[in-house]
């Protein structure tokens, strides 16, 4: 709703009332002075008439012209003030006439104006709408509008009847019928709207209106009274206070602010005495009749009886209602009571002590306990340590009145668990159909434990339920934080207060080759639980991907380091079976202090150093970083030159192995392998180099070179035969080479400068790159470029089908041991349903044999990889040949 802000009295309608009362002043001393003989010419009693109703006209005009008022509102005031000035130019016509009466006789055109006029201002009224709720409403206030209407016809018709002669002549007959007929019409439409209260006009002016109206109709009915006095007008006073009336109202709606469109009518029904004040009154004029032998007493009877009947249709019509509106009533009790009672959640009210009065059933859900058992109790079983919320909460409660506060708490329930539920609690003391603080209870026990998962899944890993890299990194730099701050303020602690250790498994992948990668995973749950069993309890151990492990440790000195550390070594070193396999995995540790000011990068930079540097000396072994290893890290930017060097000068190369079609021996694309052609080293695939790239911070233009050339080359083979070219090229993308902020770009520019279309590359991603990481985010940028995305590795890992769902995967790629390890047609079938609900091409790795190619066709897999099919080759013409 749009309130008229802008609404406000007009200066010109605020004298209108003071000239009105000056009006009705002279007018009332000039019939005064002629009241027992003609003292004052006639003409003089015209000047009220004629200047009340042109001043009524003007307040009309400014009331209409009024800001903000509405489109019925100016058509009600325009038809009354058009009206209005018919009459007011009767009365200017008939001025001459006024020197011989107060009250001319008006030839029949001034008749009919006078007769417009009036029937303009009576259609206006008739209009206006009646604020009713319903249908019902609206029948009963047209009910009592016309209870109104026949009363005032009777009472009009009997005062002009007591009127005319004993022999009336026809036209005073005519005359009684029109002015009876005017005076109930007039009544009938001013009843409407001060019964109904309509909505158009102000809530004042239907008052106004009717106060204005039977002042008029007194002047009407005692003109015959007045008879023998032929030079006063009580018909003209009385038309002239009807006038001061109406304009007062008017002033007062130019100050009414109006709600556009917000009825008035809302809220408490509202009684109108006219239609019973009505009855009585012809109630008391029957009565008075009733020793006359007249006819007025049969007409009066006739009208009592009409009016008895009219109210009680009325009654019969309020009484329906009325019982329809139990009905409804009682349905919505039932509905709320079956409502309340029947939920799980509580609704209780309490008083300012904090005690219940009132708990619906929910309660015993939550509790254990019926209502009855907590209604005058002191309190709900909160559980100590949500006490102080509690009262911190309800505190808050009694302070604010209106407000709702909201807060979590524990509640007890009699089996001894605790609940947690969502409170809201809202102050109604000062209601009186409350008197309470209004109490809602929502068992979120479930709804907080899911959450309380997705945050553990969030910052754990899944496999090993060990913290992960981000939840250890943000521990990392709280713990340095500290340490920072204790470092500065007084006394310089031991150095090693604080320390990270990482752990590397030593010659992993070669279990995940020869065993699987389920064996992999039970190695890698295994170790996770020996590095939780050889720390201590306090120190916060972590998986930071694939064999990779840390531990942050606190408060700790340099030979319990070495003491811890060797015990986990020895722990980690005990055979373990896995699969049925007997294993013995050796790890490498490298331990670093934290020193003042350091950061985190930093510190996991010297721990990392301190792991090479045990591998170096021949795994199994632990390293405490030392400034001795200084060196080795200001050699880094010589050996981040020697391969910035290596891909200028071409030394990097890409062998590409087909992916063949099993059906036909095509080649349906190619995958594309970094080797390191090393001038002194000979040939060097990337196991030998890729983490030391990593460390030293080579990958982002290493990946970069690979994207580059890949495209570059594939591009090259469409460009001079298209038709024999591979169907796309396949590029592995590590983890740390995702999370590179410019990747999507470097894609994009790879394209962009080699033509290739983006449907012809490949990103091959691992099981490493978890949904948790941005990676996401950054493979749906690159799938809205075109370029298609493979899993590499699919089911060898727990979160396999998880990172079906979450990324916009085109390409799965299967190892063949996986088949065999689990007979074949189970794991067949289920990758089969997977990838064909997801429209996946599926190409099965590890083909060695003639025999692997025949079981992978048996299976009903289309693409596969291996050496038997085609080894990684350098780009040669007859390599492809050779390879088809």
């Amino acid at each position: 709703m749009v309130k008229t802000s802008e609404r406000a009295r007009s200066p010109w309608i605020a004298p209108l009332p003071i000239a009105l009362f000056g009006c009705v002043l002279a007018q009332t001393l000039l019939v005064t002075i002629n009241f027992q003989r003609p003292v004052v010419p006639t003409i003089l009693q015209s000047i009220g008439p004629i200047a009340s109703t042109w001043l009524f006209v003007l307040g009309l005009w400014l009331t209409w012209r009024l800001p903000g008022t509405t489109v019925p509102a100016r058509r009600f005031w325009q038809t009354i003030a058009a009206g209005q000035a018919l009459v007011g130019i009767t009365l200017l016509v008939q001025i001459p006439d006024f020197f011989d009466s107060p009250i001319p006789e008006p030839d029949p055109l001034m008749s009919a104006l006078r007769v417009l006029g009036l029937a303009m201002v009576v259609i206006a009224l008739l209009r206006l709408p009646i604020a009713a709720r319903n249908r019902h409403e609206r029948i009963r206030l047209w009910l009592d509008a016309a209870t109104v209407a026949l009363s005032a016809l009777l009472i009009a018709w009997y005062f002009s009847l007591s009127a005319l002669p004993d022999t009336p002549s026809g036209r005073q007959m005519v005359e009684s019928v029109l002015v009876t007929t005017t005076i109930a019409v007039i009544v009938l439409a001013a009843a409407k709207v001060v019964i109904s209260g309509g909505d158009t006009i102000g809530p004042m002016m239907p008052r106004v209106i009717g106060i204005g109206f039977v002042i008029e109709i007194i002047g009407i009915v005692a003109t015959p009274l007045a008879e023998d006095r032929p030079h006063i007008s009580v018909e003209t006073l009385a038309r002239v206070c009807a006038y001061t009336v109406f304009v007062v109202g008017l002033a007062f709606e130019s100050t009414v602010e109006h709600a556009r469109g917000a009825p008035r009518h809302a809220g408490k029904r509202k009684i109108s005495a006219l239609p019973y004040l009505s009855i009585a009154s012809v109630g008391t004029l029957l009565v008075v009749e009733l020793s006359n032998e007249t006819s007025a007493r049969l007409v009066l009877a006739a009208g009592t009886v009409a009016l008895t009947g009219l109210v009680v249709i009325r009654q019969l019509g309020a009484f329906w209602e009325n019982t329809r509106l139990l009905g409804r009533l009682a349905y919505q009790e039932s509905r709320f009571r079956s409502l309340v009672q029947n939920a799980t959640d509580v609704i209780g009210i309490l008083d300012a002590e904090g005690i219940p009065r009132y708990l619906s059933p929910g309660i015993e859900h939550l509790t254990g306990r019926p209502a009855e058992d907590w209604v005058g109790m002191r309190s709900l079983p909160a559980h100590e340590e949500d006490l102080a919320t509690v009262a911190e909460a309800f505190e808050r409660v009694l302070s604010d009145t209106g407000t709702a506060i909201e807060y979590d708490a524990r509640i007890h329930h009699v089996n001894g668990e605790w609940r947690w539920v969502h409170v809201t609690q809202t102050n109604r003391l000062d209601d009186p159909a409350v008197r309470g603080i209004v109490t809602n209870l929502s068992d979120v026990t479930e709804i907080r434990a899911y959450h309380d998962r997705l945050a553990h899944q969030a910052s754990h890993d899944a496999l090993t339920e060990l913290a992960n890299r981000s939840m250890f990194s943000e521990a990392v730099q709280k713990a340095i934080n500290r340490n920072n701050e204790r470092c500065c303020v007084g006394p310089p602690m031991e150095q090693g207060c604080l320390g990270l250790a990482l752990i590397d498994l030593d010659n992993f992948k070669e279990i995940n080759d020869t065993y699987g990668h389920t064996t992999g995973d039970g190695v890698l749950e295994t170790v996770a639980e020996r590095l939780r069993t050889g720390f201590r309890s306090q120190d916060l151990v972590a998986r930071l991907g694939g064999d990779e492990f840390a531990v942050l440790l606190e408060d700790v000195n340099v030979s319990a380091v070495e003491r811890i550390v060797n015990r986990t070594l020895t722990m980690m070193a005990q055979p373990m079976t896995i699969s049925g396999h007997a294993l013995r995995v050796r790890g490498s540790i490298g331990f670093a202090e934290a020193l003042p000011g350091d950061s985190t990068e930093q510190l996991m930079h010297r721990a990392d150093l301190a792991m090479y540097s045990a591998k170096t000396a021949g795994k199994g072994r632990f390293a405490r970083y030392t400034d001795l290893m200084a060196g080795h890290a200001d050699d880094q930017p010589h050996q981040a030159e020697e391969f910035e060097r290596a891909i200028s000068r071409g030394e990097f190369v890409l062998h590409y192995q087909p992916i063949v079609s099993i059906p036909d021996r095509h080649i349906a694309g190619v995958e594309a392998l970094l080797r390191w052609q090393h001038p002194e080293l000979g040939l060097l695939s990337p196991m030998k180099f890729l983490k030391t790239a990593e460390r030293l911070g080579a990958m982002a233009a290493l990946g970069r070179w690979v994207l580059q050339e890949a495209c570059r080359q594939e591009a090259a083979w469409l460009e001079h035969s298209p038709l024999s070219a591979p169907g796309y090229v396949s590029v592995n993308i590590s983890p740390r080479q995702l999370r590179e902020a410019s990747f999507i770009q470097d894609v994009a520019a790879a394209l962009a400068s080699t033509g290739l279309p983006p449907n012809r590359l490949i990103i091959e991603i691992s099981e490493t790159a978890t949904p948790h990481s941005p990676v996401l985010g950054i493979l749906n940028a690159a799938h809205e470029l075109g370029v298609r995305v493979a899993l590499d590795n699919f089911g060898a890992a727990h979160s396999a089908l998880y990172l079906v769902g979450e990324y916009p995967a085109d390409q799965l790629k299967v190892d063949r041991s996986l088949l065999e390890a689990a007979e074949g047609q189970k794991v067949n079938a289920g990758i089969s349903r997977v990838a064909d609900a997801l429209g996946l091409d599926v190409v099965v790795k590890g083909i060695e044999t003639a025999e692997h190619v025949a079981q992978v066709e048996r299976l009903g897999f289309r693409l596969a990889q291996g050496y038997h099919l085609g080894p990684p080759v350098p780009v040669v013409a007859s390599a492809l040949t050779a390879a088809r």
